[in-house]
């Protein structure tokens, strides 16, 4: 088993080209466009990523009025695959004990009378729902319910418990009003930050906690519609990010009332929150099946969220960086104000740095259970163990005393970048490697402009510093 799966790890990787992702990004946006002007889905594409198949005609709209099996025959005539848009799970039975779908019963051998009539009504149904036969797929999917009642079966399929919670999560969307709340808090807390005001400070504070708590809320609904642990793609990372770095700000505000603190975390979260919510083409929020490598909760859960908690606590020194930056650039912090914030962007960095070592050794491990070896160079791997490089230098830095508190504000800023080289460069612009269920398409040149932003905010602050300060400090 140990071999095979060392061969299977050695063969060359699926590679996804980059005018492939442009083209699945195109046809997201027509979907997009279609289901916003309310018109038919034009969709007809295997995604070579999830295997994935989409059907859905147009032009069977026109043969609606006829019966089901001329409008199959015209479907064929046209398009020369067969409609199979639902996807049904037949419960257990005497002979098996796992949930089959239709697709799988019919590659199985051994199919009882009972799974013969299953997939004769499976067919009918798929026909009915093709041409938009109301009628007709009523009829079926009451003769559905009685011979999937036959199987005496478990009463409630997969997932059907959790359709009113999925209902009222797709209703009221959390995480919209998870960041207008998060800023409101930012603001309350940047007025409180100016003018000493202790309103402000509590008002800010109990938003900000009001914030966190309607996107804990919004996770325990992923979480429980799912069944996984809420990263599975990138805009749950992205959240899950954001609610990191409040925490973490969170409890060093509560231990040393800075205001600060609070303010950095604030502003970093509803920047990730914003970016999440108001991007649905690079960051697909839809609650979707996982590919199989990821059907692991127990690896999925402590391997990524160790490494997204890292990110998390990478994006808070970063914004603890940016403000200590402003206020050496423009004078406005006193001494001891740079020093505790100094002391705080090192306390983020040090946990960014123990979240991402151990992330990066438990994913080895779990790469050793799946792909039979540790360590293989493979592009997620590298930019994992280039962000915990990056950070372990100018901690070292820091300790032996060759940077202070304007050299660890800029290694904060800097260091964040190969964050995102790991998180964000490696899944939508570089597109190879084993870890191809985490590709994507759209954005780059948005990140890739916002990193050169920040960099030259850098170079501005530099200017600005040496020239209140002839050396570095």
């Amino acid at each position: 088993m140990a071999k095979a799966r060392q061969e299977f790890a050695g063969k060359a990787p699926l590679h996804v080209s980059r005018e492939h992702l442009k083209a699945e990004e195109v046809g997201r946006r027509l979907v997009l466009y279609d289901q916003i002007c309310g018109r038919a889905i034009t969709r007809l594409h295997t995604n070579a990523l999830s295997s994935e198949r989409f059907i859905d005609v147009p032009q069977l709209a026109a043969v609606a009025d006829k019966n089901a099996d001329a409008a199959l025959s015209d479907f064929e005539q046209n398009t020369g695959s067969h409609p199979d848009p639902l996807h049904i799970l037949l419960p257990p039975t005497k002979s098996r004990q796992l949930w089959l779908s239709v697709g799988e019963l019919r590659r199985s051998k051994g199919v009882s009378p009972q799974e013969i009539a299953v997939l004769t009504l499976f067919d009918g149904l798929a026909r009915a729902y093709s041409v938009g036969d109301a009628r007709l797929f009523s009829r079926l999917a009451d003769e559905w319910t009685s011979v999937h009642a036959s199987f005496g079966s478990p009463s409630v399929e997969p997932g059907v418990q959790s359709i009113p919670l999925e209902l009222a999560y797709n209703r009221h969307q959390p995480f919209l009003w998870a960041w207008v709340s998060m800023l409101i808090g930012a603001i309350m807390l940047f007025a409180a930050l100016m003018t000493s005001s202790r309103t402000a400070y509590a008002l800010g504070l109990l938003v900000y906690l009001t914030s966190l708590g309607i996107q804990i809320a919004g996770f325990y609904a992923r979480v429980t519609i799912s069944g996984w642990a809420p990263v599975t793609n990138m805009y749950e990372s992205v959240i899950f990010v954001a609610i990191i770095a409040a925490v973490f700000a969170l409890v060093l505000e509560l231990i040393y009332r800075r205001t600060v603190i609070a303010l950095a975390g604030a502003v970093v979260a509803t920047l990730g929150l914003v970016l999440a919510d108001q991007l649905p083409l690079a960051f697909d929020p839809k609650i979707s099946p996982i590919v199989p490598v990821l059907r692991d909760n127990y690896w999925l859960t402590i391997h990524v969220l160790t490494i997204v908690c890292g990110y998390g606590a990478g994006t808070l020194a970063w914004g603890l960086g940016n403000i200590s930056l402003a206020m050496l650039a423009f004078g406005k912090g006193s001494d001891e104000n740079l020093k505790m914030l100094a002391r705080f962007t090192y306390r983020a960095m040090q946990l960014a740095v123990l979240l991402l070592a151990t992330g990066t050794f438990l994913g080895g491990w779990w790469a050793a259970e799946a792909w039979g070896r540790f360590w293989g160079w493979d592009p997620k791997e590298v930019g994992a163990l280039l962000a915990l490089v990056c950070y372990v230098i100018p901690l070292h830095a820091r300790y032996i005393g060759w940077v202070r508190e304007f050299g660890l504000a800029v290694s904060a800023v800097l260091c964040f970048a190969s964050i995102l080289v790991s998180w964000y460069v490696v899944n939508f612009v570089i597109a190879t490697g084993l870890h191809s269920y985490g590709f994507g398409g759209g954005g780059g040149q948005w990140v890739l402009w916002a990193g050169l932003l920040n960099l030259e905010w850098v170079l501005i602050a530099s200017l600005l510093y040496m020239r209140k300060a002839p050396l570095l400090a």
